[in-house]
């Protein structure tokens, strides 16, 4: 007899499991709709955010300062995890994501990711990337440069704090969140072999 009742169980299980996996999916599929990057003004000038999708959920990273931003959909409205502020996504008529609203008062336009953001350097920025070094080999300091989101990022390895960088001309750039200059230097053979820090500290290029 219970070999009878095990084969229908199963069957009625299979459904379920189903229904229950298949919000899922449609859930990525809304979250993918509300990726991309959104631009305001504040003051003169303008200010870029890239919210992408991370470990199931929205995150927002400031390309002005690299200060991410957590999106927490538990209460069934979108609310920012460090601040508590309120986030709504406003939509056009096709129901295309065309912004965001800010504690119902601060309105995001949502823009084209394949735009350089502001602050980047046009054209190729990886001949820049690398990890550069100071002090002694026990005990060296060394900052990593990538390209994220577009432009060039610099990661201190020692403690994990980052900062985007601003283009400013040649291959002179400011670091954004100190407000320091920071220069690369080529070679004879115009290949990048330092960083000039601050205009004191130099940085030596080991990969």
């Amino acid at each position: 007899m219970k070999k009878y009742l095990i084969l229908p169980l199963a069957f009625i299980l299979l459904p379920i499991a189903f229904c229950l996996a298949t919000p899922l999916l449609n859930q990525k599929d809304t979250l993918t709709a509300y990726a991309g990057r959104y631009e305001t003004s504040q003051g003169d000038k303008i200010v870029q955010v890239d919210v992408d999708i991370q470990n199931g959920e929205l995150v927002g990273t400031s390309l002005r300062d690299g200060q991410q931003l957590h999106l927490d959909h538990s209460s069934g409205n979108y609310i920012i995890k460090e601040s508590g502020l309120s986030i709504k996504f406003i939509k056009d008529k096709k129901n295309v994501v065309t912004g965001i609203l800010v504690s119902g008062t601060d309105v995001w336009k949502k823009t084209s990711a394949t735009l350089a953001p502001i602050g980047a350097k046009s054209g190729n920025q990886d001949e820049y990337v690398g990890k550069y070094q100071t002090g002694p080999n026990n005990q060296p300091l060394i900052i990593e440069i990538a390209v994220k989101h577009g432009k060039l990022w610099g990661t201190q390895l020692w403690d994990g704090r980052n900062s985007p960088l601003d283009y400013v001309s040649g291959d002179e750039f400011t670091i954004n969140n100190l407000g320091f200059p920071l220069k690369f230097i080529r070679d004879n053979d115009k290949k990048v072999v330092n960083i000039l820090f601050n205009g004191t500290d130099t940085f030596i290029k080991i990969k």
